[in-house]
């Protein structure tokens, strides 16, 4: 009846606000006693930017030699990576996490894609040179088995593993722009909990494509569904657990195993995959140490046999 339902209506608008406040994009407050910081401002686990696999044995981690990648980009890096248009972009018409079917257009062909993949950029660029203006503008999304094949295609390599929805250089951008997503994450979460539509939207406000910010909704509405308890308990606690272990909390670490696989399937890129670190601390498995440029003109014409154009390519 209208008056029990009025009873409830209440607790459960409370309980999404609770929601999208402790999930992805919810705040992360960080007790600074906990850890040291970085010149970056961002923190650090025994001196390291990622964390050990939540399975893994503390005491038997070993942090990556290479240095962290650039946190912040510049507005002209972030503008130019915008502007670009890939020419097949990959798009999503179905939802992952309700159906076993789902697949993206053109297909993602799962399964064929092992550990070493990466994404590249193919440029179109005929008769090109960098004696001017950078020549930059369309190119073709590819998916590659390993970053040496990407290189010897001269193909800009753009983040880890295969290519998938969220692998434009407007998508990296829109990571770019919104380095923590934390505000913007939680009001985008709560959208998505109580619309579809108004996630999806609220998402491709902070600069995402149709299709990015697809998955993105659709990651936020299903990790409410299944990890509102531990999120609710950890409402007000730090996104990482204190060293040695400074492994995520129970609620980002639900999320990354009942939402986490398919939105790296379909998505493509993840912000720690194109080396874009952020003040959560995440595992360093997957990890990918990039630099972005606005110009990756040695890439793309094939002066650049060391790196993989955006900069240097993790070797596992």
């Amino acid at each position: 009846n209208t008056s029990s339902f009025n009873g409830v209506f209440p607790i459960v608008i409370e309980g999404i606000q609770c929601l999208g406040s402790a999930l992805l994009g919810g705040p992360t407050p960080t007790d600074e006693a906990m850890f040291e910081y970085g010149p970056d401002g961002l923190p650090l686990c025994r001196g390291c930017h990622c964390t050990p696999e939540w399975e893994e044995d503390p005491g038997a981690f070993v942090c990556p030699e290479e240095p962290p990648p650039t946190w912040r980009y510049g507005t002209e890096v972030i503008e130019t990576l915008r502007s670009h248009v890939a020419i097949n972009p990959i798009g999503l018409d179905c939802n992952p996490y309700a159906d076993e079917g789902c697949d993206t257009t053109p297909s993602l062909e799962k399964g064929s894609w092992g550990d070493t993949a990466v994404c590249g950029l193919i440029y179109d660029v005929p008769g090109a040179d960098d004696s001017g203006d950078c020549p930059l503008t369309n190119y073709t999304l590819k998916s590659f088995r390993t970053a040496e094949e990407a290189v010897s295609s001269n193909a800009v390599v753009t983040h880890k593993g295969h290519c998938g929805v969220c692998s434009t250089t407007e998508d990296l951008a829109a990571y770019m722009t919104h380095p923590d997503m934390v505000a913007e994450g939680r009001k985008c979460t709560h959208r998505a909990l109580l619309s579809a539509n108004g996630g999806r939207q609220c998402y491709e406000a902070l600069g995402f494509t149709t299709p990015c910010a697809t998955i993105w909704a659709q990651n936020s509405f299903n990790t409410a569904s299944f990890c509102r308890a531990p999120c609710v308990r950890q409402l007000f606690s730090p996104a990482n657990l204190p060293e040695p272990s400074c492994k995520l909390n129970e609620c980002l670490y639900c999320d990354e195993i009942q939402s986490g696989r398919q939105f790296q399937l379909f998505a493509g890129r993840t912000r720690r995959n194109s080396g874009l670190r952020t003040p959560i601390m995440r595992p360093c498995k997957g990890f990918a140490f990039l630099e972005h440029t606005a110009c990756p003109m040695d890439v793309v014409l094939g002066r650049n046999e060391d790196k993989g154009g955006d900069g240097k390519i993790e070797k596992d």
